[in-house]
């Protein structure tokens, strides 16, 4: 009798290869859009450190005034500027292409509610959104613990929080 040598795959066996690829990228494809839109948002959120520092100094020194600690170069109410604090202008995210100016906005303090709060916004372009007709805004918006003794910096934006964490 003779044995007959296989010489190659059957067509299932290819099917079923071609099945395991599709598979395992419909899993990796949009774990790694995700993966690209948090490192955006995370160098976005790391540019913001030096003023969201500069803005802690302004309102530990300030009463938590908010409206206070908002203005750069002109001087806000009771003359205070965030250049004394050691940011001389309002830095804008080296992605320009990817983001809309930085703005800094400020309340004012009228009571525990409103104590410290600071809202410093960037509005992502449709090449870093996941969604490119609704651009994701990212609001950090300063405020205090429940114990009202330590600040703390929140999204109050758009932006889903497994991108900025």
């Amino acid at each position: 009798m003779n044995k007959q040598i296989q010489k190659g795959f059957t067509l299932i066996e290819l099917m079923i290869v071609v099945a395991i690829i599709g598979i395992l990228a419909s899993i990796a494809i949009p774990a790694y859009q995700d993966y690209i839109t948090k490192a955006k948002w995370a160098g976005i959120v790391l540019e913001l450190s030096p003023v969201r520092t500069s803005i802690s100094n302004c309102l530990q020194d300030n009463a938590s005034m908010g409206d206070r600690c908002a203005t750069i170069g002109a001087g806000g109410p009771a003359n205070i500027d965030l250049a004394d604090y050691g940011l001389a202008a309002i830095p804008q995210p080296s992605n320009t292409g990817e983001t809309t100016p930085l703005t800094i906005a400020g309340t004012v303090n009228a009571g525990p509610a409103t104590a410290g709060i600071v809202a410093v916004t960037v509005t992502a372009n449709a090449n870093i959104s996941q969604t490119p007709s609704s651009p994701d805004t990212l609001i950090m918006t300063s405020g205090f613990d429940a114990s009202g003794t330590r600040l703390i910096w929140t999204n109050t934006g758009s932006v889903p929080n497994k991108f900025i964490r």
